[in-house]
């Protein structure tokens, strides 16, 4: 009876399919779907497809292990997304279940794909290594992962494979916590004794380079209690730093006027400019302008159960050389980390409050997704501690701190599990114990099958995960 049953979904699936635009009966064997990309969760099927020879506007269907379909969109790509807890399966239970078989039409002709189904879990490697103490920050380069260990005070640069390959010590309290990466010189700010010190890129050798960021704070500017150097921007020789500048530590946290700091390489440390909200976090260059973009949280403070809140605004501030600088309102997000497009015309921002993602246009300047339109990442209680684009520009990787998950997003339409990527990824090791995915760094240059390798430090199990981007 169960056979009898197979049939007759078989043959109705197939009569439905010509029905849309199929070919003649029986589809034609098709060559493994290698564009063709299945991917398998606890919850969904999702099957992708950015461009093939599909018809465009004809019907694509999944017929094995469950059925589903979509319309070819103009350049035959497609996104078939099965619920597998209202699934027909189309499959008998001796047959084989990792293998998708999709019908297209090509020319008006049926054809059959065939593609492996990949779980989606497998693309997580976590922990890939383990690092030192309480790490703070982490730079790709070189073909090695540099990363600030603040409570161990050491810098090390890890192989992708986590060997240990040079280190850095520093003073107990030192706490080293950002790093910026030059051609040949890796920077380290620490957040212990507010200092700029400067390594070999290569084997960390120090260079003898000693700066006192509040060497260069005037009046009352100087007695701050923590000028709190933040994320780095390395460009044009330049080397910039965004400062916290919290004045006292009370009751109320109080900030006074945030800047950015620049090096030279001439050995010159000195104010570029004010910032125009308080508590000055990242920078990063717009690699098509060299413009400097640098996010300022606004003034943070903390309830009683010690849970951040914003009092005052988060601005954008594009920095320019020889024009007018330009200061985008973003609202009290909390504003962190920034991405920016590898075309430098959009910029996406994290925050140290929610689970949003913010983004603004760098070409028109002006505010895309604020405090009032975000982009919602999820509902539950976390932040979003990094973003970065993939190096082809399609989507972005947002790191949620509290949930252990890594969001991807469409670049273009701001869609949120997009393409192939059925779900955020899942990097916790532990369903009790939080491991906090704080820094994303994405190796440029691709696999041999094309995909991107992305790495992402845990803040708190002192640990580095993998993913296997597509």
């Amino acid at each position: 009876m169960k056979k009898i049953l197979f049939t007759l979904l078989s043959l109705l699936a197939l009569i439905a399919f010509a029905s849309c635009g199929g070919g003649n009966g029986q589809p034609d064997p098709g060559e493994t779907g290698t564009d063709i990309l299945a991917v398998l969760t606890d919850e969904v099927l999702r099957v992708h497809c950015d461009a093939s020879n599909a018809d465009p506007g004809s019907t694509v269907q999944l017929v094995r292990p469950y059925f589903g379909q979509d319309t070819a969109d103009a350049l035959g790509g497609f996104t078939i997304t099965v619920e597998l807890a209202t699934a027909t399966a189309s499959h008998q239970a001796s047959q084989a279940t990792d293998e998708a078989h999709i019908n297209y039409v090509e020319a008006g002709e049926t054809m059959l794909a065939i593609t492996p189904i990949v779980a989606y879990g497998s693309l997580v490697t976590a922990p890939l290594f383990s690092t030192g103490s309480a790490p703070n920050d982490m730079v790709f380069g070189n073909d090695s992962l540099y990363i600030a260990n603040s409570l161990d005070n050491t810098v090390v640069r890890y192989g992708l494979d986590g060997t240990a390959l040079a280190t850095a010590n520093y003073n107990e309290y030192a706490s080293p916590s950002y790093l910026g990466l030059g051609d040949t010189t890796l920077y380290v700010l620490t957040n212990g004794d507010n200092n700029l010190y400067a390594h070999n890129a290569d084997d960390l050798a120090a260079t003898g380079l000693t700066e006192s960021l509040s060497s260069v704070l005037d009046g009352d500017e100087a007695n701050a209690a923590f000028p709190g150097p933040g994320v780095p921007a390395c460009g044009n020789a330049v080397l910039y730093i965004p400062l916290s500048m919290i004045y006292a530590f009370d009751a109320l946290t109080e900030y006074t006027t945030s800047y950015v700091l620049q090096y030279t390489n001439s050995g010159a440390l000195s104010k570029v400019d004010s910032l125009s909200g308080k508590n000055g976090i990242c920078c990063v260059m717009n690699p098509a302008t060299d413009d400097l973009l640098a996010t300022s949280a606004g003034e943070i403070q903390f309830d009683e159960f010690w849970a951040p809140y914003a009092t005052t605004d988060s601005y954008l501030d594009i920095i320019k050389s020889g024009a007018d600088n330009q200061a985008l309102n973003l609202g009290q997000i909390g504003a962190g980390r920034i991405a920016v497009a590898p075309g430098g015309s959009r910029a996406f921002i994290g925050n140290s409050l929610s689970g949003n993602l913010y983004s603004v246009d760098l070409e028109a300047e002006t505010v895309l997704h604020g405090a009032d339109d975000p982009i919602v990442l999820t509902e539950e209680f976390t932040y979003i501690a990094d973003v970065a684009y993939t190096p082809d520009g399609k989507y972005i990787l947002a790191a949620s701190f509290n949930t252990d998950e890594v969001y991807v997003i469409d670049a273009a339409t701001d869609e949120i599990n997009p393409g192939p990527y059925p779900a955020p990824f899942d990097l916790a090791l532990d369903p009790e114990l939080m491991a906090g995915a704080a820094n994303i760094e994405i190796d440029p240059t691709p696999r041999a099958d094309g995909g991107y390798d992305a790495y992402v430090l845990y803040g708190v199990a002192n640990a580095v995960a993998k993913i296997a981007l597509f």
